[in-house]
């Protein structure tokens, strides 16, 4: 089995179409049940690993801290601008200030 990832309300709610759209322009790898990043969701497991390394917080858990959403977006800040970067890095940056920037 593999691992998708969602952003969810704090109450653990699904996103509103309206919530949904603040991931539009996002392009990440999909998973068989996940969305692409647009839409709130996407293939973790692809993006486990280089998270980890830079970040030290595994994307293999049922729910992640604010703290951890904090360290994953200060370490993907150095790689936000690199649009030559191949683990999608810019869009993982996005994906996860979105969910910091709006309590997801």
């Amino acid at each position: 089995m593999g691992l998708d990832s969602y952003a969810r309300n704090t109450d653990g709610s699904e996103l509103t179409e309206e919530q949904e759209k603040l991931f539009d322009g996002i392009e990440l790898c999909g998973g068989l049940f996940s969305g692409n990043g647009c839409g709130g969701s996407f293939r973790g497991k692809v993006y486990n690993s280089f998270i980890e390394d830079i970040s030290g917080v595994s994307l293999y858990s049922e729910e992640l801290e604010v703290c951890e959403i904090t360290r994953i977006i200060e370490a993907l800040e150095p790689y936000k601008d690199d649009v030559l970067s191949e683990d999608d890095a810019p869009d993982l940056y996005k994906f996860f200030k979105v969910c910091d920037d709006n309590d997801l």
